[in-house]
């Protein structure tokens, strides 16, 4: 594998974890309020 290959994946890892970064924030949130309503 490339250098070039592998800085193209962490750029690609980088762009993932940007997006899913707020997701994974909201789904902890809303499990902890669902936890303290059961």
């Amino acid at each position: 594998m490339s250098s070039n290959a592998r800085a193209h994946i962490m750029r690609a890892f980088m762009i993932f974890t940007t997006l899913l970064l707020p997701f994974l924030r909201n789904l902890s949130r809303r499990i902890r309020i669902f936890s303290t309503i059961v």
